[in-house]
């Protein structure tokens, strides 16, 4: 299962659609403060599985703030990760994953992009999307041989 994930595109869809185009995912997740803009995303791929979380800028937003899925029995954490406070770090963030099972956590709102894999929980920041800075992303192959998580730039 081939994901990409993105977040932080305020209101500039057009490097999703680029890598929509491009990679052919299998799903897009989007972590927030782009609620509107994955609505456009949603019309023109109407087959792509899709979840999304809203982010604090996603004023009159309808997602959730946070959501846990389940892809090929692995358990995904999503938050924008405004409500965890994570600009002052990702403590408590980590722990809402661990606690609700989660294989990965994913959130955004920080526009820096991170990944990384400690105490058996992967944790992947994608960063902004949005071009305001250098555009990055997330991507994630979850198969037989586990999970692997990384960082794309545009």
């Amino acid at each position: 299962m081939k994901i990409t994930v993105f977040s932080d595109s305020h209101g500039n869809p057009k490097y999703m659609k680029n890598i929509i185009d491009d990679i052919k995912p299998d799903m897009v997740l989007h972590l927030g403060d782009g609620e509107r803009d994955m609505q456009s995303i949603m019309s023109e791929f109407p087959q792509l599985e899709i979840s999304c979380v809203r982010g604090n800028c996603d004023i009159s937003g309808t997602e959730p703030d946070r959501r846990l899925i389940s892809v090929l029995g692995k358990k995904i954490f999503m938050t924008h990760g405004h409500i965890y406070k994570v600009k002052s770090g990702y403590e408590s963030a980590v722990n809402a994953a661990r606690e609700n099972g989660a294989d990965i956590l994913l959130f955004g709102h920080t526009h820096k992009a991170y990944s990384s894999f400690t105490g058996g929980l992967h944790v992947l920041n994608p960063g902004t999307i949005s071009g305001l800075a250098k555009p990055t992303y997330g991507m994630i192959i979850i198969n037989n041989d586990g999970i692997t998580c990384w960082i794309k730039e545009v």
